[in-house]
């Protein structure tokens, strides 16, 4: 719902669409400031407009956290409740026939700190040509934002794809990321005046903007858990935010105690938590960390000078924009750093993975060996239709003997492509031993091994190797669909019925009959 919002602010970027009773006069037009020209009577805080002002002017000036009230030669014009907190500023559409009148502003609260605010930060001009300038000036949090949402999808895309490869750790940690990156992007343009384009509420955007801000820090500790040895430290500083951010609202929510007098301490336990983490880095002194240590500095750095600017000029935006940048530093060291490790652990999974793969492999055939059969024979449920059809090839000894283990291997290797060749399609091909291969058809029809059979006793016909030494294999199937045989002597079967058909082609071949294979 939130990024929804920035679409229509890009929208507004173009259309320069005003807020609801703000006249739409010309974007272009001047804008006087009052900065520096109100006086203090007491809790009124008055200035005298100016002669030439044009009818149609909007009155801009900090939103107060008190209740206000605002008038033109003493007529009210405009009076809100207490908001509660300074997140945006005012447009009030100022009477025609302003010019030249006394403006004032009365309301509760420090009416020395109001007449500094206005002081500090007010001006009259069109509706259009504030709106631009509003926008001009934190177009910074739209383009952050919009990075943020980014970058966080494609890190949470990342923490699904390892939880699917069941990388626990870097799930958790590049989710965590993910989250931070969020959630700096919704404090950024919460933060900023830019949702006033689209919402009045500014009590309930400066409270998002409050939680998502408190809740940064606890996510930065998550990810830092990856990367750094002393969980416990990581736990108990994650702890002791997340009891503070609880007070804080529960305080706030019951009225003892407002959770914006005291976000200067929640930004002062960041930045020693920052600089815990600085030196934390700097000890473990890890080459491949050197970039989030420096992230860490940098944002240490700038958060120090974004309070600076804070209380220097509170009405400016300028402390936003730079604890913007810092974070952006801080996040993108993050993620550099979390993605050379991310490659590490890939590449070591993806060997780890190769490994096992030729673990299972005959190195002189290229098919499964015995092993692999002993795994998958273990996940074959007894009601399962399974076939086993047993191979072994005739003369291999006679061929060793006779002509070397080289033409031997020779001989193997055409035995095993011709099962391959036939039986791979529908089934899984194993060597079990020197001679003996067993493919496993799940699934295959009575018919259907009867026809692959078939196939594989003409593909057999006239094969031949080096020495003109004949490709003879015997066979034997058994499948569970007979009533005899179960899945777990349905080797034992195929095998009895191979060792059959061996003998009565090695007296087909004594008696001269080619055929003897039928």
């Amino acid at each position: 719902m939130l990024w929804g919002l920035v679409v229509v602010l890009s929208v507004l970027l173009v259309a320069w669409q005003p807020l609801d009773d703000v006249d739409m006069l010309d974007a272009n037009g001047p804008i006087v400031n009052l900065a520096g020209d109100w006086r203090s009577d007491g809790a009124r805080c008055t200035v005298m407009l100016p002669e030439d002002l044009p009818n149609g002017s909007v009155l801009e000036f900090v939103s107060p956290r008190d209740s206000v009230e605002v008038s033109v030669d003493g007529q009210t014009i405009y009076a809100a409740s207490e908001s509660g907190a300074v997140t945006a500023v005012l447009w009030v559409p100022l009477p025609d026939g302003s010019a030249g009148k006394m403006l004032m502003i009365t309301g509760q609260g420090n009416a020395a700190a109001r007449l500094a605010r206005l002081n500090a930060a007010s001006s009259v001009g069109s509706g259009a040509a504030l709106q631009r300038r509003l926008f001009a000036d934190n177009f910074y949090a739209l383009v952050f934002s919009l990075f943020a949402l980014i970058t966080a999808g494609f890190l949470a895309y990342v923490s699904f794809r390892s939880w699917h490869r069941k990388l626990r750790e870097t799930t958790y940690s590049v989710g965590a990321l993910s989250l931070f990156i969020l959630c700096s992007g919704i404090w950024v343009l919460t933060d900023s005046p830019l949702l006033q384009f689209v919402s009045n509420d500014g009590s309930s955007v400066a409270m998002i903007s409050v939680a998502t801000f408190l809740f940064m820090p606890i996510l930065f500790l998550r990810f830092l858990k990856s990367m750094l040895p002393g969980k416990c430290l990581f736990n108990i500083l994650g702890c002791f935010f997340l009891s503070a951010m609880a007070v804080g609202l529960i305080l706030h929510l019951t009225g003892l105690l407002s959770i914006y007098d005291s976000i200067g301490v929640y930004h002062l336990m960041i930045l020693a938590m920052f600089l815990l983490m600085t030196i934390a880095f700097a000890r473990q002194n890890h080459p491949q960390h050197r970039l989030i240590q420096i992230g860490c500095l940098l944002y240490f750095l700038l958060e120090v000078l974004g309070l600076w600017l804070y209380h220097l000029i509170p009405t400016s935006r300028l402390y936003a924009a730079v604890i913007c940048f810092g974070i952006f530093a801080l996040g993108t060291s993050c993620m550099i750093t979390w993605f050379d490790e991310y490659l590490g652990n890939v590449g070591r999974l993806a060997q780890n993975e190769l490994l096992q793969k030729l673990a299972f492999l005959d190195d002189l055939t290229g098919v499964l060996n015995r092993s692999a059969f002993d795994r998958d024979c273990k996940t074959i449920a007894e009601q399962s239709d399974i076939t086993f059809v047993m191979f072994d090839i005739n003369g291999l000894k006679s061929t060793n003997d006779t002509w070397g283990h080289v033409i031997g291997d020779q001989l193997i290797q055409s035995a095993a492509k011709l099962i391959t060749d036939t039986f791979q399609p529908v089934g899984t091909v194993y060597r079990i031993g020197g001679d003996e291969f067993v493919a496993i058809l799940q699934g295959a029809s009575e018919t259907t091994t009867a026809e692959l059979l078939q196939t594989f006793a003409e593909r057999m016909q006239g094969q031949t190797i080096d020495h003109a030494i004949p490709v003879r294999i015997a066979y034997g199937a058994a499948s569970t669909r007979e009533v005899d045989v179960t899945a777990a002597n349905l080797l034992q079967h195929a095998d009895q019925r191979m060792y059959a058909r061996k003998k009565a082609m090695k007296q087909a071949e004594a008696a001269g009959i080619v055929g003897g294979h039928d």
